[in-house]
Parts: C-alpha cells; structure tokens; sequence
C-alpha cells in the first residue's frame, strides 16, 4: 500500500498561508495579461522577463514539469505557429488565473493557466489545455 503523498512536498501547491499580502489583484491580473499578450506577439525575450529565476511549470495534459529556459524554449521552438489570445483573467491576491483561445486556421483549443504571481513575477503555472475544440460527442445527450 503506498503511503499517502505529503501536500507540503508537492512544489505545485502553494498554500495561502504561504501567499503575501503585498501584491494587489490588479498587479497580478496585469502580470497574466501581459503574459499572453507576450506568447501571442512571440516576444520571447519579454515572456522571460515575467518568469522568476526559479519558475516551475507543470502541463497537466501531457505530465511535463518545465523550468524557466525550457518553457521560454518550448514556446519559442514550438513547431506550429499559433495565436494565443487570452479572453478572460482573474485574480486575487497572488493567484490568479486566465483562460484563452490558442490555434490556427487548422485547429483551435482552450487553455486555462493557474498562476502564482510575486513581486510582479510569475513564480508557478499549471497550464491545462482542451482535447481539440469539434462538435459535442455523439454519445451526450441532446
């Protein structure tokens, strides 16, 4: 039987005790604005300039675990260009979390990106995506 794994050993929970009371709202909603306006433009230099040194980045759809260079990396080196464009952000405190549109004339998904923001930095992010945005399945009811 395994034994239950600790909240506290996980680096992707970060608990709101642990949250200080220094950033506003709007700071952080400022932070995740310009995080998907950088990822659309392909400013890459500048996406790193939101990212902290010690950035950790989890995809929940694939199971990755990315630190600052590889994500700067991956997205830069992403083999298809895409648009990324966020509809929607919302924050509170340190948290905060958007929701955008990402694709191209071929393909378009949703992704949701989960963020802890600290002195104007983005310290964590998981990043959940949707399976390719089709037609509602035969199986659900009407």
């Amino acid at each position: 039987m395994l034994a239950p794994k600790s909240r506290s050993a996980d680096p992707f929970q970060i608990r709101s005790s642990e949250l200080a009371a220094s950033v506003t709202p709007m700071d952080t909603a400022e932070v995740l604005w310009a995080f998907g306006s950088r990822i659309n433009d392909r400013d890459w230099d500048g996406l790193a300039t939101l990212l902290h040194e010690d950035l950790r980045v989890r995809l929940l759809h694939t199971g990755e675990e990315l630190d600052k260079a590889a994500y700067v990396r991956l997205n830069r080196e992403y083999p298809v260009e895409v648009d990324f464009v966020i509809d929607e952000v919302v924050a509170d405190g340190e948290r905060g979390v958007s929701r955008a549109r990402t694709g191209n004339a071929d393909v378009d998904y949703w992704v949701a990106s989960f963020a802890v923001v600290r002195d104007g930095l983005i310290v964590v992010v998981v990043v959940a995506w949707t399976a390719e945005v089709g037609d509602p399945p035969d199986h659900r009811p009407t």
